[in-house]
């Protein structure tokens, strides 16, 4: 049992990656980006977004997703919880206080004036957690708020109007959840890139049975470096960082763990440090014989972590986390990245992004409730005036314009009888004053 516990832990600070030291179709960077630069002398060491992701909650699905009323009190126990299991009011009937305790999706469904509450009924019939028991705690929206991290602001809350009255407080985190829930409608019609490839392997409960002896160790070394689980290439990890947030300054989200459990994560930023530098040499790419050099690397990467539900807007360097990667990245003699190894068991993933969809038909009045909700960040963009609107201004400025004209001929005009009138009255005290000065000259020498 010692021995193979020594064994275990030298494999996974030595394992070898030769045998996947240049990347394959999955890893290509081009899956990822359109146009890219691999010259290990152009790529910046380091970069961030010009914007920072937001942090919010990924909506477990346990809970309910977004119909978890998480402004309410807790309850017995999360199966049991008056948060998570509840009857659908009677709209009509609702307080200003019940209305204020909602879940999102019901917020939602009041502000539309939809009393059959369908996005909350969609939703609970999604996660099933009405009926279903003992559902992952992992599971969640997290597919589709990493993405809304990096494609929306951070919105603030807001008070609106419903559709038959009711003022509806949404806060920060109710519109997080409905933007999240907007990206998830889309399912895969949205237009997505993705760079790697998923590894299914439970590695925790490998190493339990590998360390108890129920798994040879052929079989776990087999699992382990199969070309789902040994990950991307990490010269190809190196491009897409460097290219994305350093040069493009575009986000993209990564699943940070190895292994079955997806946790999408938003990349803000990263750091690179080269170690070291090799002579030239060949270079140890498998059925390859390429000259050129290998370089040792460490690099940190931020993201952004998932955080309680919030009422208002949080700081923009809430949720920031940092997690380290080594490895070494090989370059030919023109100083181009061909592939590279890893030099530790953790690693990411797979890397992906999607373009912004939109809103979806079932979201339809999301726009105007996030747009008002970012209007101290955001302007709102004003509307382009229609023909008649635009014929009617043509009349107003005539009209005004017009109206100056003649207040300045006016002007003129009055301005010019002013000075008339001056030189007149100078005139006439200069006749005076000559008439009657001889007048005027007797009478003070008296």
């Amino acid at each position: 049992m010692i021995a193979r516990f020594f064994f275990l832990i030298a494999f996974l600070l030595f394992q070898p990656g030769h045998a996947k030291s240049t990347w394959m179709k999955r890893d290509d960077p081009g899956k990822l980006i359109t146009e890219y630069e691999s010259n290990i002398s152009a790529l910046p060491i380091a970069g961030k977004l010009k914007r920072k992701p937001w942090s919010g909650d990924y909506w477990a699905t346990y809970r309910g997703g977004i119909t978890f009323r998480w402004l309410q009190s807790k309850g017995v126990n999360p199966f049991r919880d008056n948060r998570i299991k509840y009857d659908h009011p009677d709209a009509k009937k609702l307080t200003p206080k019940e209305i204020d305790l909602l879940s999102p999706a019901e917020k939602f469904d009041l502000y539309k004036g939809d009393y059959d509450w369908t996005l909350t009924k969609l939703e609970r019939k999604r996660t099933k957690v009405m009926t279903k028991k003992n559902i992952p705690t992992w599971w969640g929206l997290c597919h589709a708020w990493a993405p809304a991290t990096i494609l929306y602001n951070s919105p603030n809350m807001i008070n609106v109007k419903g559709k038959n009255g009711e003022h509806i407080n949404f806060y920060a985190s109710d519109i997080k959840a409905l933007l999240t829930y907007n990206l998830h409608l889309f399912g895969k019609k949205k237009k997505s890139y993705f760079l790697g490839s998923r590894c299914n392997v439970k590695f925790p409960w490998y190493i339990k049975l590998l360390t108890l002896g129920l798994m040879p160790e052929d079989v776990y070394l087999s699992t382990v470096k199969n070309e789902r689980c040994n990950d991307m290439n990490p010269g190809a990890v190196h491009i897409a960082l460097t290219n994305m947030i350093g040069l493009k300054k575009e986000g993209f989200v990564m699943d940070k763990t190895r292994g079955s459990e997806v946790w999408n994560q938003g990349v803000y930023a990263y750091k690179s440090k080269f170690l070291n530098s090799s002579k030239r040499k060949k270079l140890p790419l498998k059925g390859l014989n390429v000259m050129g050099k290998v370089h040792k690397v460490k690099t940190t990467v931020t993201w952004v972590t998932e955080i309680r539900p919030v009422k208002q807007r949080v700081p923009s360097e809430k949720g920031l986390r940092t997690i380290v990667y080594k490895y070494d990245i090989y370059t030919d003699d023109d100083g181009d990245i061909v592939g590279g190894k890893w030099r530790q068991f953790t690693r990411p993933d797979f890397f992906w992004r999607i373009d912004d969809p939109g809103i979806h038909d079932m979201m339809v009045g999301l726009q105007d409730i996030y747009s008002k909700s970012i209007e101290d960040i955001v302007p709102t963009p004003k509307r382009r005036r229609t023909r008649p609107e635009f014929y009617n201004l043509f009349k107003k400025t005539a009209r005004q314009v017009m109206n100056s004209q003649a207040f300045i001929k006016n002007t003129q005009e009055l301005v010019a009888a002013r000075k008339a009138d001056r030189e007149e009255y100078y005139r006439e005290l200069k006749d005076y004053y000559l008439k009657n000065y001889k007048k005027l000259k007797k009478r003070y020498r008296r």
